[in-house]
């Protein structure tokens, strides 16, 4: 068991705590941590107020199995700014070995995302970035070997990107 809080900085606060376990006989490792960063400062956006700090709260849980050579990993990471939510993202990943291949199934979701913690994910630089009320979705990729199959299912309103070159006109999806 670990706990252990980082930069209590003019930047922020980082606070980590989590389990990793390894099976009696070795053959399987399990992890569950959790971890919350708190900032007053975010590169590319400056500083903002302390009722309007960022909040990044996120999960992590998973298992891999040595002797199948078996992984399944979920995370979820909810974005805030002050008190007001700026969505949630989940993610689910697992591997196996099979006779025709590593299979893999990557889940994706998002929840209620605004433009604010769309463009945090992406490393707003400036260049490209979104403009949304909101945005909600989910993204499923299945692989066997060398095939793949990705699914893409996306609701949003007002939806615009936003580059040098100007944007595009907004659109409900």
């Amino acid at each position: 068991d670990a706990a252990a809080a980082f930069g209590h900085s003019a930047g922020g606060v980082f606070r980590l705590t989590g389990t990793l376990e390894e099976s009696p006989g070795g053959e399987q490792l399990k992890w569950n941590v959790s971890n919350s960063l708190a900032v007053r400062e975010w590169p590319g956006q400056g500083a903002v107020t302390d009722s309007g700090q960022i909040t990044l709260d996120q999960t992590m849980s998973g298992r891999y199995d040595f002797t199948q050579a078996a992984l399944r990993a979920d995370s979820s990471l909810t974005f805030r700014q002050g008190k007001t939510s700026l969505g949630d993202v989940s993610l689910t990943f697992t591997r196996t070995a099979s006779p025709d291949g590593t299979v893999m199934d990557l889940g994706v979701q998002l929840q209620e995302m605004t433009d604010a913690a769309l463009n945090l994910m992406l490393g707003k630089d400036g260049a490209f970035r979104f403009r949304s009320a909101h945005m909600s979705g989910d993204v499923t990729i299945h692989a066997i070997g060398e095939r793949y199959d990705i699914r893409p299912v996306f609701t949003g309103q007002q939806l615009q990107s936003v580059s040098e070159q100007g944007a595009t006109p907004p659109v409900d999806i």
